[in-house]
C-alpha cells in the first residue's frame, strides 16, 4: 500500500499545483495561501488543517477530510468535492462556484457568504450550516438536507431542487426558512413552485407526517399548507 505524504503543523507553505498527492495527511498543517489547483487529492486528510486562502482551483478532492478545517477565502472553483468530509469548516467567503460537492457533508461548516453559483450539490448535507448571505444560484441542491440551516440573505435565484430542498428544512429557523421560500417562489412563479412542492406535501401527508407551514413571519405567496 503507498505511504501517505504527510505534512505537519508548521511545515513551511509550498506549492502544490498540479501534484499527486493521494491519500496525503495535512492534518493540522499550516497550509494558508498554499496553490493546490489542478492536484489530485482523493482522499487527502486536512482534518483541523489551516487553508485560509488556499488555491483548489480545479483540484480533485473527492472523498477528502476537511473536517474542522479553516477555507475562509479559498478558492475551490470547479473542485471535485463529491462525498468530501467538511463538517464543521469554516468556509466563510469560500468561492465553490461550478464545483462538484455531490453527496459532501457540510454538516455544522460556516458558509456564511460563500459562492456555491452553479454548484452541484445533489444529495450534499448543509445540517445546521450557517449559509447567511450565500450565493446559490443556479446550483442543484436537488436532495439536499438542508434541516436547521440558515439561509437569511442567500441568494436562491434558478437553483434547481430549491423549492422541496428548503421545504424539508420548514423546522429550522423559521424566519430564514420562509424567507427561503418566498425568495423562490417569486423567481419561479408560482404555478411552478407550486407545481414542485405540492406532491410533496401530498406524499408526507400519505405517510401521516405533519405538512402544517412553518411559523414564519414572512410566508411566500399564498399555497394551502392544511
Amino acid at each position: 500500500m503507498k505511504d501517505r505524504p504527510e505534512v505537519h503543523q508548521g511545515t513551511p507553505v509550498a506549492p502544490f499545483a498540479g501534484a499527486d498527492l493521494l491519500d496525503a495527511n495535512f492534518t493540522r498543517s499550516e497550509l494558508a495561501g498554499t496553490d493546490f489547483s489542478g492536484a489530485n487529492l482523493e482522499g487527502a486528510d486536512f482534518s483541523g488543517a489551516n487553508l485560509e486562502g488556499a488555491d483548489f482551483s480545479g483540484a480533485n478532492l473527492e472523498g477528502a477530510v476537511l473536517r474542522g478545517a479553516i477555507l475562509v477565502g479559498a478558492k475551490l472553483v470547479k473542485a471535485q468535492l463529491s462525498v468530501a468530509d467538511l463538517q464543521r469548516a469554516d468556509c466563510t467567503g469560500a468561492d465553490f462556484t461550478d464545483s462538484d460537492l455531490t453527496e459532501a457533508n457540510f454538516d455544522g461548516a460556516h458558509l456564511t457568504s460563500a459562492l456555491l453559483r452553479g454548484a452541484n450539490a445533489h444529495s450534499a448535507s448543509f445540517l445546521g450550516s450557517a449559509l447567511r448571505g450565500a450565493d446559490l444560484s443556479g446550483a442543484n441542491i436537488t436532495d439536499a438536507n438542508l434541516t436547521g440551516a440558515d439561509l437569511t440573505e442567500a441568494e436562491l435565484a434558478n437553483t434547481n431542487g430549491a423549492a422541496i430542498s428548503i421545504f424539508h428544512a420548514r423546522n429550522a429557523m423559521h424566519w430564514s426558512t420562509g424567507k427561503a421560500l418566498e425568495a423562490i417562489a417569486k423567481d419561479r412563479g408560482l404555478d411552478t413552485y407550486t407545481q414542485e412542492v405540492g406532491p410533496v406535501l401530498e406524499q408526507v401527508r400519505q405517510h401521516g407526517i405533519d405538512a402544517t407551514a412553518p411559523a414564519t413571519t414572512h410566508r411566500p405567496p399564498s399555497i394551502s399548507w392544511s
